[in-house]
């Protein structure tokens, strides 16, 4: 449990409720009265955001209703601070976290909120906000300073692309002729990418291409490819394989054997209308099904 130090009086109390608790009772350690600083381990609603207290003996009708909410990952809740021994707080209690909650958060408590904000307001997953923090750690410890060149997310794209020398990657667009017959012309835009670039991006792969992510022969990796014991697994031990071998590599000393395996996967984009588009993937035989997948 984390503690922080209250501006006014200098007693520490556990951080969120208790601190709460305090300036909820104690109207001389409340913000208008105490002055922020650069040395305050909390900080401070400004003196103009328009909140008010209510009396702590006034009578307050008991017909709110409060939902929690399940949008955490699970794991990441805290028992010690979720359980609390007793009956359920009634009347005014009931309402003192929601009413004193504005008045003062800790550094932490202000910045994982933003936090929370963005990941919500940008649609993304729960568990981000885990991932997130676990990068920002590990960031902190190796020295970033959390300035960004370019700023922009594309210009950031851009930059990573020219970096690793991808920008032949990038896919085009190709306007493709359907020829309905119920139709004199009727052009779409198919989205392809380069064929021999993307060939080579994966022979380029230095963590792909490691000894035990390849079928190839151990000895010599451009030679023929022979399993080990005559055993069948991989394409390349195959029959198919042999057959193409001796019909393809007419000089061994400078022809290497690369089969292609294509595949396409249907993705449904409408259901009422019926759309559908067919992707087409490939890879090839030397990698073996475990760096396939």
């Amino acid at each position: 449990m984390s503690f922080v130090t209250c501006p006014g009086c200098n007693m520490a109390f556990a951080a969120g409720r208790g601190m709460c608790c305090h300036l909820y009772h104690s109207p001389k350690c409340r913000p208008k009265n105490v002055h922020s600083s650069s040395s305050n381990p909390f900080w401070l609603v400004p003196d103009e955001t328009a909140f008010t207290l209510a009396p702590h003996d006034s009578a307050v009708e008991n017909d709110f209703v409060f939902s929690s909410d399940d949008g955490y990952p699970e794991g990441d809740s805290d028992e010690e601070e979720m359980l609390v021994d007793g009956p359920p707080p009634q009347g005014d209690d009931c309402l003192l976290d929601v009413v004193v909650f504005p008045q003062a958060y800790t550094t932490s408590q202000k910045y994982e909120a933003q936090l929370l904000k963005i990941i919500h307001s940008t649609g993304a997953p729960n568990g981000a906000f885990q991932s997130i923090m676990s990068w920002a750690r590990s960031a902190l410890s190796d020295g970033y300073d959390f300035l960004p060149s370019p700023l922009a997310y594309d210009r950031q794209i851009h930059h990573l692309e020219k970096l690793v020398g991808m920008q032949a990657c990038r896919p085009t667009r190709v306007p493709v002729n359907l020829f309905r017959p119920d139709m004199e012309e009727d052009i779409l835009d198919v989205v392809v990418f380069d064929f021999p670039t993307m060939l080579a991006s994966l022979f380029n792969c230095p963590v792909l291409n490691k000894l035990e992510n390849l079928v190839v022969n151990p000895t010599d990796r451009f030679a023929k490819y022979n399993a080990a014991g005559g055993k069948l697994g991989e394409v390349n031990s195959a029959l198919w394989y042999n057959n193409a071998y001796s019909h393809l590599v007419t000089e061994p000393d400078k022809d290497f054997l690369c089969p292609i395996i294509f595949a396409m996967d249907k993705t449904v984009i409408s259901e009422m209308a019926g759309l559908s588009v067919f992707v087409i993937l490939f890879t090839t035989t030397i990698f073996n099904r475990q760096a396939s997948v």
